[in-house]
C-alpha cells in the first residue's frame, strides 16, 4: 500500500505511471467499460498531465521521508539531522602557505596579489597579509620598510586541496614595482572540499559513539566541533584541569581549567572561543590563560563573562640525520648531548 506503513513505518511511493493507470481505471469504472483510454484519446490527454503532477508530489513526500533517515539523507536534510546532536558539515577551505617575498625598499604588495606554482599556472594563491611570526597573520598589504625578504601568508584562490610543494610558488602573476621574487620554504597546507554526505554520516556516528563522559571531555569535544565548523584545517583543542585547592606547578589556580587552542594561521575570534568555553564549562570553575575573550550568559539582561585561554607558541624542532651501517639514524641534538640512543629507521 502506498504511503507510510502504520506497522513498519516504511514509505512506499507511487509512480506517475501507476497514478496514470489508476486514473484511467477509475474513468472506465465511473463512465463506461468501453471508454477509449489510449494515450491519444480525450481520457488519455486528461490523465497524463494530472498523473505527472501527482507523481512530483510523491517525489516530494519521499524526499521528506528520506531527509529524516541518517543512513540515506543528504543536503539540507542531512545537515538538519546532524545539527540535532551538534555535528556540523565541514565547510570547504582553502590551501594555506607562508611565502618569502623579495622586496626593494618602499615596495608595496597589495592584498589579494596573485602568485602561482611554477609549471602549473592554474594553482594560484592570493596574498592575505604579513606573517613575520609563524602563525600570526596581519591582514592587509605588505609594505617594505627596507630591502629584504618579507614573510607573508597566501591562500589558494579557490577552495579545495590545491597543492603547492616546497619551492614551487615562484611565479608572480600580478607584478608590482619593487617586488622581485617569491618562494615557499614548506609545502602548502592543503584545503578541502565541502564534506561529502558519506564522510559526514561516518563522523556523526563516531561522535555519537564516543560522547564526553565528563565536563572536561565534553568541553574538549565542543571546542573540536567549533574548530571544524569554522573551517580550521588541522586544528587542535585540549582542556587541562587543576583539581587541587592550590596553584599547580604550571601556575593554574586551584579548581581551574586551561583551554589550549591551536586554530592555525588564521585565528578565530577570541569571543567565539570564549563563548564556547562559557557554554561548556562547569559552574564555579575558573579559567586560566594569557588570552581573554568576552562571552555572554543567558540572563536578562545578559552579563559579560571574561574567559581565559591559551594558544600554543610554535617553536622550531631540529633533528640530526645520519646514515651509518645502512641505517638512517635520527635524533635531536638535545637528546644526543644527553647520551640518548638514536632511533634506527631502515633506509
Amino acid at each position: 500500500m502506498p504511503g507510510i506503513d502504520p506497522v513498519t513505518g516504511l514509505f512506499t511511493r507511487r509512480t506517475a505511471e501507476e497514478i496514470n493507470d489508476q486514473i484511467l481505471a477509475d474513468f472506465v469504472a465511473e463512465i463506461s467499460p468501453s471508454l477509449d483510454t489510449s494515450s491519444t484519446s480525450p481520457a488519455g490527454h486528461i490523465a497524463s498531465p494530472v498523473a505527472k503532477v501527482a507523481g512530483e508530489l510523491w517525489d516530494g513526500l519521499e524526499a521528506v521521508y528520506v531527509a529524516g533517515d541518517p543512513d540515506r539523507n543528504t543536503g539540507d536534510g542531512q545537515d538538519a539531522v546532524c545539527a540535532i546532536t551538534g555535528t556540523s558539515r565541514e565547510a570547504a577551505s582553502r590551501s594555506q602557505v607562508r611565502c618569502g617575498l623579495g622586496l626593494n625598499a618602499g615596495a608595496t604588495v597589495p592584498v589579494d596579489s596573485i602568485i602561482a606554482v611554477l609549471g602549473n599556472p592554474t594553482s594560484q594563491f592570493k596574498l592575505v597579509g604579513l606573517e613575520t611570526v609563524i602563525g600570526t597573520v596581519v591582514p592587509g598589504d605588505v609594505v617594505a620598510g627596507g630591502p629584504g625578504t618579507y614573510f607573508a601568508r597566501f591562500e589558494a584562490t579557490v577552495t579545495g586541496p590545491v597543492a603547492a610543494n616546497s619551492g614551487t610558488l615562484t611565479v608572480i602573476v600580478t607584478p608590482q614595482t619593487g617586488w622581485n621574487s617569491v618562494t615557499n620554504a614548506l609545502d602548502a597546507t592543503q584545503g578541502r572540499d565541502v564534506e561529502d554526505p558519506t564522510s559526514l554520516r561516518i563522523r556523526r556516528e563516531q561522535e555519537l559513539a564516543a560522547p564526553g563522559s565528563t565536563p572536561v571531555d565534553a568541553l574538549r569535544g565542543e571546542l573540536s566541533v567549533m574548530l571544524a565548523a569554522n573551517g580550521i584545517v588541522g586544528g587542535y583543542a585540549d582542556v587541562v584541569e587543576n583539581e587541587l585547592d592550590t596553584v599547580d606547578a604550571d601556575g593554574r589556580p586551584g579548581h581551574s581549567i586551561e583551554v589550549l587552542i591551536d586554530d592555525g594561521p588564521s585565528p578565530l575570534s577570541d569571543e567565539l572561543i570564549a563563548q564556547t568555553i562559557w557554554d561548556g564549562k562547569a559552574g564555579g570553575i575558573q579559567t586560566f590563560g594569557s588570552t581573554t575573550g568576552d562571552a555572554v550568559d543567558d540572563k536578562d539582561p545578559p552579563v559579560t563573562r571574561v574567559m581565559n585561554f591559551n594558544r600554543p607558541t610554535l617553536k622550531p624542532v631540529y633533528f640530526i640525520v645520519g646514515i651509518i651501517g645502512g641505517l638512517v639514524w635520527i635524533f635531536s641534538p638535545e637528546k644526543a648531548a644527553q647520551g640518548a640512543k638514536p632511533i634506527e629507521v631502515p633506509e
